[in-house]
């Protein structure tokens, strides 16, 4: 229930962070999207981050999006951290195909930047494998709901 997924996500430890995050993705728990926003512009924990960018993804919102957006706007400017910024960009991508929109286009060149001194930042691979998460939690999601 939410009062657990709350729980989870208030851990200070990335396993029971991400299992609260697929949980939200899971049941649709939207009202704790705000505490995964903001779990994922302060990057407390490492490895979290996946799960965080999964959740705001699927929820597909407007204030989901800008999560992404202001995590992009602050980390791809920081060339010394390499924490999610694929899984964001993943994130923003898939939402752009769900909208018809092209969001991702604003940060490509921060990308490219932020990304120059790096070793495997293929964005396409990056985005297959989000892609292929994301396929799952869904299949998952329909299972639940069908319960």
């Amino acid at each position: 229930n939410t009062e657990v997924v709350k729980n989870l996500l208030g851990d200070f430890n990335w396993r029971t962070r991400i299992v609260g995050a697929y949980f939200s993705t899971i049941m649709d728990l939207k009202e704790v999207e705000d505490i995964i926003g903001i779990h994922l512009l302060k990057s407390q924990v490492c490895y979290a981050g996946t799960g965080y960018c999964l959740t705001l993804a699927s929820f597909n919102t407007k204030n989901g999006i800008e999560y992404l957006k202001k995590y992009l706007d602050y980390y791809l400017t920081q060339k010394h951290l390499h924490f999610d910024q694929r899984d964001a960009m993943s994130a923003l991508k898939w939402t752009d195909q769900l909208n018809g929109t092209n969001e991702i286009k604003n940060y490509l060149e921060l990308y490219k930047d932020w990304s120059s001194d790096k070793y495997a930042q293929d964005l396409d691979l990056s985005f297959e494998g989000f892609e292929s998460q994301m396929e799952s939690l869904n299949k998952i999601k329909t299972a639940y709901n069908n319960v």
